[in-house]
């Protein structure tokens, strides 16, 4: 038309602004709307000025669209519709809201498109009051509630967490349909209650419904919340038979993260490696899904390929990797996820990362790092505090994290129950009784009841290391679950103060209350065997840890440390070779052993071997040999012992 050199019509303008608002034409709507400008029509013709409106909403030009409002000579329905849904659809719920409520203060009269929209609003906000407003004003106004309006209503009860008038809605829909129960079901797995989200799904299905891409994409989220992977399993053969997962990204996404929360780690990259496209999303759900269940190699190989593919990885993926890179200790792709990550600014704005990064070097024993990052970070919350008093605590800083602990309470910040657990824990591992008291009258103030089992263990473990038995035990009877952490916190404060008769009692005690003794429990009990001298009693425990299967090297070096320590030669030095990879604490045990039983010979031989051998020894074990050559007067030998100061 332009070419031929004819004008177009207020008519024909608006048949092409519809045109370029479906298409999302946005050129062609600019060239569109100056020939309204040049033609002086936008303050004349309200239909015009609706679909410029219309147009600048539907190419995601909020501002332009406003700009256009507020120029129209006059405002219709289909005008303000444009406007709130535009602002709805593109998250700005509460300037949509703020605008409905401007054109009922102008007196204007809502369509069902306009309260639509309002409450698609109110469920993202979770603004549960101003969906009632509008849900009475609907039936004062005696709208008819259809399938659309009654779905919107669902949707909006059902995120707000009112799921009792979702379900009345629900209920009182002459013709509800699938988009009905996928509010439900949405809502029901957004607010966490993923068990009512899959019987609601059984319900929907049992009333003849077929789900749609978006109701299973929900029921597959529950699932992996939930761990029900046979329930995914199911949902995974009805995605099949309707031929539905080549057509939906969304839907092969929602699958991988299904079988990667569940632990089925092969089915999830299955289904990934099926997906016609991997978008970010579907490297995340990957991702998660092994670094949750502790495949930490694994998911830092998935970022790496990630990284080829030239997709830009965003903070869900970073935290993900850095997680990783702390459950394995890989410090050096934690450095480069590091330095990715400052390099695109991304530290300032989310708090998790900046937490990720200061756990990450925390676990990774670069404690120093882990407070420069620390002190860098412009938020600090109660994640970022624990981060680094958790990583002073494993690492055995425990003034450190106790000093960490007064600094955070300075700063105002409130502790949890993960903070209170790591400063127990730092109490006990230093003898302060005291200040593990007042964390104790701490905990009782602010009622946190809920985390007892925790809480309650490490309490039971503080009076028991520090020595006062009878607050422990009171403490330990208190407890409503008293598992096998509960009995080795009794235990362990018992081997530390040379209890060793109280010790094998709780032992006896705690198997007859039905309760399997760990790891720990065993190297607790043999070192009271070492203590107390009872070698028999010793074997007997160490070939019940060979039948139960353990035979860490914990495990190894107490049973070497028992027999050594009894006068057993033999037994340490064949517990000894037993070790497929001892370390320095091996070596020491069976070394003193023979030290302080008179086989000096024997302990220099194992000394100068683990000198062959290149094994750093520590300071105690380097004082063993001078010990021994003075003790049997060989002088001269000392001078080819080499020893770092």
């Amino acid at each position: 038309m332009a070419q031929e050199g004819l004008s177009p019509d207020p008519t024909s303008l608006a048949s092409i602004l519809k045109a370029c608002a479906r298409t999302r034409d946005i050129e062609r709507g600019q060239c569109a709307h100056a020939c309204i400008l040049h033609e002086g029509w936008l303050e004349t013709d309200i239909v015009l000025g609706s679909a410029l409106l219309d147009m600048f909403v539907k190419c995601g030009k909020l501002a332009k669209a406003l700009q256009v409002f507020e120029e129209l000579s006059a405002r219709d329905l289909i005008s303000w519709n444009s406007l709130i849904a535009g602002y709805s659809q593109q998250g700005y719920d509460e300037i949509a809201l703020a605008w409905l409520q401007q054109s009922l203060m102008e007196g204007l009269a809502p369509s069902l498109v306009t309260f639509t929209c309002s409450l698609k609003s109110c469920g993202n906000m979770g603004a549960l009051e101003v969906g009632k407003r509008l849900h009475a004003v609907i039936v004062g106004k005696a709208l008819v509630i259809d399938v659309v309006l009654g779905s919107a209503l669902v949707d909006m009860y059902a995120k707000c967490g009112a799921f009792s008038l979702a379900k009345r809605v629900l209920d009182e829909l002459p013709s509800p349909n699938e988009v009905s129960w996928t509010g439900l079901i949405s809502g029901f797995c957004q607010n966490m209650h993923c068990e009512d989200a899959l019987a609601c799904y059984e319900k929907m299905e049992q009333d003849g419904f077929v789900p749609d891409c978006v109701t299973f994409s929900c029921v597959l989220k529950a699932c992996g919340k939930t761990g029900a992977v046979l329930k995914g399993i199911m949902v995974h053969a009805e995605i099949q038979r309707l031929d539905l997962l080549g057509k939906d990204t969304v839907l092969g996404n929602a699958l991988v993260s299904m079988y990667g929360k569940c632990g089925s780690l092969r089915k999830a990259q299955e289904i990934f490696d099926q997906l016609p496209v991997h978008d970010l999303v579907s490297w995340n759900a990957l991702m998660t899904g092994y670094c949750q269940h502790g495949h930490g190699k694994e998911a830092i190989i998935c970022f790496e390929k990630l990284e080829k593919t030239g997709l830009i990885p965003d903070a869900v993926t970073y935290l993900c990797v850095l997680n990783a890179c702390s459950s394995v200790g890989a410090i050096i792709e934690g450095k480069k996820v590091h330095a990715e990550v400052m390099r695109r600014g991304l530290l300032g704005n989310e708090v998790a990362l900046g937490n990720a990064l200061v756990d990450m070097y925390a676990k990774c024993d670069a404690l120093e790092m882990a407070h420069e990052v620390f002190d860098g970070l412009f938020v600090r919350d109660v994640v970022s505090w624990n981060a680094l008093i958790t990583g002073c605590c494993e690492r055995e800083f425990a003034e450190q994290a106790l000093q960490l602990f007064d600094f955070m309470k300075a700063e105002g910040h409130h502790p949890n129950a993960l903070t209170f657990a790591c400063i127990l824990k730092a109490c006990a591992s230093v003898d302060a009784v005291e200040q593990g008291e007042g964390v104790h009258n701490e905990i009782v103030k602010k009622g946190l009841f809920e985390h007892m089992d925790v809480l309650g263990n490490a309490l039971v473990a503080l009076y028991g290391k520090c020595g006062i038995h009878a607050k422990a035990w009171q403490l330990f009877q208190q407890l409503s679950l008293r598992d096998v952490v509960s009995w080795n916190a009794l235990i362990t404060g018992c081997c530390k103060h040379r209890h060793g008769k109280e010790a094998l009692e709780l032992y006896e005690l705690m198997q007859n209350n039905g309760v399997s003794p760990d790891e720990i429990t065993f190297a607790c009990i043999l070192k009271v065997c070492s203590t107390i001298g009872a070698t028999e009693k010793g074997r007997e425990f160490f070939s019940e840890t060979i039948i139960k299967g353990f035979q860490g090297i914990c495990i190894k070096n107490k049973s070497m440390t028992m027999y050594a320590e009894c006068a057993q030669p033999a037994s340490a030095q064949y517990a000894f070779h037993e070790c497929l990879n001892p370390d320095t604490v091996t070596w020491n045990a069976l070394t003193s052993g023979y030290c302080e039983h008179g086989f000096h010979d024997k302990a220099l031989i194992f000394a100068q071997h683990l000198q062959s051998e290149c094994i750093c020894p520590d300071a105690a074990h380097v004082a063993f040999p001078w010990l021994m050559y003075d003790m049997m007067g060989k002088i001269e030998e000392q001078k080819y012992l080499a020893i770092d100061d």
